[in-house]
Order: C-alpha cells, then structure tokens, then sequence
C-alpha cells in the first residue's frame, strides 16, 4: 500500500515532483505489465526529480535543523562545563533538550520527504529495466550507447553534485575542526578549551558529530542511489552486472 504523503511534503517538494513520487509509488504495487504505460513521463520525472535531489527549501530546513542541534550541543556543553552553578546548567539542560527534540522532529520529516524522491528518482530511471523484466523482453533506454554513456558520467559532473558533495564533506569535517581548534596548542592568553574541560569537550564533540555525520551520510547515500540508478543506462555498467 503507498504511504500516505506527509501534510508538509508540497512545502518541502515541488507539486509536480511529488506527483511523479506519488505515480512510482503507485506503480510499485501494481500490475508489472502496466509499467509501460508511465515510460512516455519518464524524460520529465527524472529531469523534475534530479532538481528536486537538492531542492532549495528541503536543504534551508535541514540547515536549520542542523543549527538548532548544534545550539542543543553547545547548551549541553554548559551543562558539562565544570565550575557552572547548578541553576545555569538546570536552564541550560532544559534548554539543549527541547532544542534537540525540534531538529530531530524536522531533521526526521525533511529525511522521510527526502527519501521517498530519492526512491521515486531511482525507480524512474530504472523504468526500461523494470519494464523488460515483465515483459521477458530486452531493456531499451533510448538514445545511442554513446550518448547513454556520456549522459551516465556527465551526471556526475553536474553543479548538483559538487553542492551534495560539499555539504556531506562539510558534515564530515565539522566536528573533527571542533576538535583541532579546540586542541591546537595556543598561548596561556589564548586558551579556547582549558584542558581541564575534558568532560564539556566530549559532549561537545558528540553533540556536533551526531548530527553532522548523520547529515552527510543522508546525502551520500541519496547521491550513490541515485547516481547507481541512472547508471544503469550505461552500456559499461550493464556490461559490468552481466545485463543485456
């Protein structure tokens, strides 16, 4: 059965995207001899849902859920802070723990949205596949095998992917920066973390890497399905899984 959509999802997707998600879903639990149907919308789905891969709004609040649980860390930090009175930590832990449960409800909603377009994407683009094997006939992408195979690598190259890159890369190096700035030997004057916070500097570590390696493993693993999907057109790649 299609799951429902979420009442945020025309917030977080374009209309016209959504319904290419809501026709794949669909088609996913239908007849199989009735894929053939959708190839004509296939050029338009997969050229609306590449864009829809980064879409500009779906990224501003995962942006915004990733701040708040970098504010939710550095409250919990104060928390870990030794020589805090008791009632700053009290405020500061209230504070950090309703912070982390707002971007953990908006990172979740942009997470499921952005999933199922990823998925809607995928099953687009492997349209020709799916249609061959209910048919028992040979898959047929269109165009020639050259262009197939430059289209296959030139997606790669599209400024989409530099922006998915930077971001899961960004992700990945923030809290290992935390740390290097926080340890980097300075002067008495200078110190940015005493050596005697420890305790504030793990929570501080974990706080920022939870959420920011949670953020760039989301969008590597979206940009490798879908990039592994539309592949699939690509003579080498059939070559390589033994697919005529």
């Amino acid at each position: 059965m299609t799951p429902p959509a979420p009442t945020d999802a025309p917030r977080l997707s374009s209309a016209v995207a959504w319904e290419f998600v809501i026709i794949s879903e669909g088609a996913r639990h239908g007849d199989p001899m009735l894929l053939g149907g959708h190839l004509m919308q296939r050029a338009r789905a997969i050229s609306v849902l590449d864009a829809e891969l980064v879409q500009p709004r779906r990224l501003a609040v995962a942006l915004l859920a990733w701040v708040m649980a970098i504010g939710a860390a550095a409250l919990l930090t104060v928390v870990a802070w030794e020589g805090v009175a008791l009632p700053v930590r009290i405020v500061a832990l209230v504070g950090g723990s309703g912070l982390l449960a707002i971007a953990a409800v908006l990172a979740r909603r942009v997470r499921y949205i952005g999933r199922r377009v990823v998925e809607a994407y995928c099953w687009w683009s492997v349209l020709p596949r799916l249609i061959a094997g209910a048919e028992g006939t040979a898959e047929s992408w269109g165009g020639s095998a050259v262009r197939n195979a430059v289209e296959a690598r030139a997606w790669y190259v599209h400024p989409r992917r530099y922006l998915s890159a930077a971001l899961a890369a960004a992700g990945l190096l923030a809290p290992l920066i935390l740390v290097r700035l926080a340890t980097a030997e300075r002067t008495t004057s200078e110190v940015l973390w005493p050596p005697v916070q420890g305790q504030a500097l793990a929570v501080a570590f974990v706080g920022v890497a939870l959420p920011s390696w949670y953020a760039a493993g989301a969008l590597f693993r979206d940009m490798s399905r879908a990039g592994s999907a539309q592949a699939q057109k690509d003579p080498v790649t059939r070559r390589f899984l033994h697919r005529r």
